[in-house]
Formats: structure tokens, C-alpha cells, sequence
């Protein structure tokens, strides 16, 4: 069973509506851009990346969680989409504490 963040969790701010012409609820979430200041984009990657991954088989946690967010507030600005800040989690794991 994984674990799931939710707003309360994270420890940066975020605003918590979407752009203009962003609806959260009609997003499809494996093709879009990150948008790293927005609090359902940032939860939605998060969730995502923590059902989706394991570490040697076992369920990740909340700490591991809050290392992806930690880690998107690093990530390089030319990386933005959805499959590319997933690589460079998975790539830069092992760097970010």
C-alpha cells in the first residue's frame, strides 16, 4: 500500500489555484507540464511518483515524499515535463538528502 501526501504535508508554499485556463480536474496527468508553484500539480507529481516507484520492492514513505519535493525546488527550470522531472528524480536520487 503506498502512502500519500496530502497539502497539509508539504513543506514549501504553493499557490493554490491553477493558471488561467488550468483545470486541475480535466489535466491529463502523464502528458502535461510540472508546474512547480502550483499545490495540485506538485501533489499530483509527488503521488504519482510514490505509486509508481519502490525502493528494492518495499512501498515508499512520506520522508521519501517530501525528498521529491525537496528535490523539484532543485530540479533545472528546462526540465518541465512530467516524464522528464520523473528521469531526473529517478537520476538524481542518490545526490539530494
Amino acid at each position: 500500500m503506498s502512502v500519500e501526501l496530502v497539502p497539509s504535508d508539504l513543506q514549501f508554499t504553493y499557490s493554490r489555484r491553477a493558471v488561467p485556463g488550468d483545470n486541475p480536474s480535466l489535466r491529463s496527468l502523464d502528458s502535461h507540464l510540472v508546474n512547480g508553484h502550483e499545490q495540485y500539480e506538485v501533489l499530483s507529481f509527488i503521488n504519482g511518483f510514490l505509486k509508481g516507484h519502490s525502493k528494492n520492492g518495499v512501498a515508499l514513505t512520506k520522508a521519501d515524499g517530501l525528498k521529491v519535493e525537496r528535490m523539484l525546488q532543485k530540479k533545472p527550470g528546462s526540465i518541465r515535463s512530467q516524464e522528464g522531472v520523473n528521469q531526473w528524480v529517478l537520476e538524481n536520487w542518490q545526490k539530494y538528502s
